[in-house]
């Protein structure tokens, strides 16, 4: 396909000519198709102002939408109304009267025309493209609505704010902010109906919208109203995640319940809305992408870096610095304890029935490859040499245990690893205390109790610790470099008040309320507060973690205290890596590194957005950590350049409707 160049307030942009032949830039009003358009340039756009409900008024930019459509339009055409002289124009936003920005502009002509998957860097203004595209969608399609999809309730939240004030702020006459409907769990289902039924622009969680389409409280009338869906945080979409379900279901429709069900790659027939989906990085390998292409229909990816040329003059950049941190002797002593325990186990597995490879160093292994093992062995049982099936299912459990708290051993210390062991031991014993089996008797087998008669007081209380570890010592030596590195911070960026501000990520509730209560201890100068998810333990089963779930309301508190100042320091799970907007952060500090890419540039994004940032990445030398972090690091590079030139995807043409006729 040919290639043209065409510059847009002095940045480059490389457009293929079906898409560049639909837009050029109109002197006039929107509406006023009759004035004609500059002959090759997208420059000199006209600009103007609009007010809608006493929203502040906007520059916005109007241009000529003139459309080549290739493709039957038939049903998009029976299934909608269109708004035939609204079609003629199209309105993007100046934002603080500043140039429009040729990447975003870009993906905006992609979403328009094609089923596009939009991976930006995070901070890039993903929201911002949803908005423009769903406003002028809006236009065009007469008593159409729109659906923006996010994967948490705060989430949800966040996007329905930022956008409608961009939506309402752009001219049109036909709808306002009443229109706006933000759809969570806690609404009851006949207001959902009416909601579904009077809204243009609904804001909710994959979930509400699987489950009302399955209910019937969205019906099939309101249903065919859709006409664009927008999916944030799009790198979920995969297995059977609510994304990809209700997309297939919205599919059912038009092409019955079975269509594209069996078979993703088999060609189908297209449906008559659109699909944006918004992610800061596709995936973790080219499979997960495929399967986000094939679930999400998707024709085009729309993939910009920190290193493309058109996003580069936007970014502040960010530090990264990578902190190797020595286990102590009695640390390693403990994983060696550790690791005896497990050995029995892995006799039996690797030795015994010929389960599983035996894995080298225990101390490194994982409990996912663990896991991986035992499904491939569950699958296909030949190799039990007469050992009953159930029985090594238990070892396989018991190793994946010990994996796991090993983990929690090695990078975040002796107290997250033995409530860990506690925690297993009181599931055991309230699931088994009319009975044994393999996984209790383990309980009770010599290097085990031996194992759990050390650790409690090296974990539980100051005096334990003194007792293995050098005077002061805080858990883990993780945190004595966290504490060093805050107090540096401050030191060069504060001047006593909360003007700078600081995000530690753990992926564990346990190392959150750690890290908290040390980084307290730092008060006045610090002030530091968790932020977790919502979930919290069932009655019948004790807690893994020292917190209780956030809900929907403090979470929102918390995130409300950071930005004002009130706190300059938030300690987040994986809640705190998606999407939000926590304010202009400068120093993000990686308590421990998630060995998945997509996990990583979620969290490093969050800082240098609006000057420059740092990262610092916490390892625990010689462990598995380190290990998966460099492993992580070269897959993301990999990956990028593998879908930057189209190897190994197979893109969804065929589901792809033109929409604009």
């Amino acid at each position: 396909m040919a290639k043209t160049h065409a510059t847009l307030e002095d940045e480059v942009i490389i457009l293929d000519d079906d898409i560049l032949d639909g837009f050029d830039f109109v002197e006039g009003p929107v509406g006023n198709p009759k004035v004609p358009a500059p002959p090759t340039s997208l420059s000199n756009p006209h600009t103007a102002s609009a007010s809608f409900q006493g929203q502040k008024q906007l520059p916005f930019q109007t241009r000529e939408l003139v459309v080549r459509s290739k493709g039957d339009n038939t049903l998009v055409e029976s299934t909608h109304i269109l708004d035939k002289e609204a079609l003629e124009s199209f309105v993007y936003p100046l934002l603080g009267g500043q140039p429009a920005r040729a990447y975003q502009q870009g993906a905006i002509q992609r979403c328009i025309f094609q089923n596009t998957l939009v991976a930006l860097p995070t901070g890039m203004g993903k929201t911002l493209i949803a908005a423009v595209v769903m406003a002028n969608y809006a236009r065009w399609f007469s008593n159409s609505m729109s659906i923006f999809l996010a994967p948490t309730k705060p989430l949800v939240a966040q996007q329905t704010q930022a956008c409608r004030g961009l939506i309402c702020a752009l001219p049109q006459q036909e709808f306002g902010s009443s229109w706006v409907a933000e759809m969570n769990g806690n609404i009851h289902p006949t207001k959902r109906r009416k909601l579904w039924s009077e809204s243009r622009f609904v804001f909710s969680t994959p979930q509400i919208l699987q489950n009302d389409l399955k209910s019937g409280v969205l019906d099939g009338d309101n249903s065919r109203r859709i006409v664009l869906l927008v999916i944030d945080e799009a790198h979920r979409a995969t297995g059977k995640y609510a994304y990809g379900e209700s997309v297939g279901m919205l599919h059912s429709l038009y092409h019955g319940a079975d269509a594209c069900e069996h078979n993703p790659m088999q060609p189908c027939k297209a449906a008559p809305f659109r699909v944006m989906a918004l992610t800061a990085t596709p995936g973790s390998n080219l499979k997960a992408v495929q399967d986000i292409v094939n679930r999400l229909h998707v024709s085009h990816i729309f993939l910009r870096t920190e290193e493309s040329l058109d996003v580069v003059p936007y970014i502040h950049g960010r530090l990264i610095e990578e902190v190797l941190v020595d286990l102590p002797p009695w640390l390693m002593a403990a994983r060696d304890c550790l690791a005896t325990v497990m050995q029995r186990s892995i006799n039996l597995l690797c030795g015994v029935c010929r389960a599983m490879p035996h894995p080298g160093d225990l101390k490194r292994l994982s409990g996912f490859q663990v896991r991986m093992e035992r499904d491939r062995f569950c699958a296909h049982p030949g190799n039990a040499r007469g050992m009953d099936i159930g029985r090594i299912s238990s070892e396989f459990t018991i190793v994946i245990s010990l994996a796991h708290i090993m983990q929690l051993l090695s990078e975040h210390g002796l107290r997250p690893a033995w409530v860990a062991l506690r925690s297993w031991q009181q599931e055991v014993d309230l699931a088994h205390n009319t009975r044994t089996d393999v996984v209790s008797s383990f309980f009770n087998f010599s290097n085990t109790k031996s194992l759990t008669s050390k650790l409690p007081a090296a974990s539980s209380t100051a005096k334990g610790i003194a007792a293995l570890a050098p005077p002061g010592f805080l858990g883990h030596p993780k945190l004595e470099r966290l504490v060093q590195t805050v107090k540096l911070h401050f030191d060069q960026h504060s001047s006593g008040d909360f003007s700078t501000r600081i995000i530690v990520f753990s992926q564990y509730r346990g190392s959150v309320s750690e890290i908290v209560g040390v980084l307290n201890g730092l008060r006045p100068r610090v002030r530091s507060e968790a932020f977790i998810g919502q979930s919290n333990a069932t009655n019948n089963r004790p807690r893994r973690q020292h917190m209780r779930g956030q809900s929907q309301k403090e979470q929102l508190a918390v995130l409300d205290r950071f930005r004002r100042g009130e706190t300059n320091i938030i300690v987040a799970t994986c809640v705190g890596e998606e999407g939000l907007d926590i304010g202009e952060v400068d120093l993000i500090i990686n308590y421990d590194a998630p060995s998945s890419p997509i996990r990583l540039l979620q969290r490093i994004g969050r800082t240098g957005r609006a000057r420059r940032g740092k990262v610092i990445v916490f390892l625990a030398k010689d462990t598995r950590e380190e290990n998966s972090y460099q492993k992580a690091q070269r897959e993301y590079k990999s990956l990028q350049g593998k879908i930057a030139a189209g190897k190994g995807l197979q893109l969804r043409q065929d589901l792809s409707p033109p929409m604009i006729p």
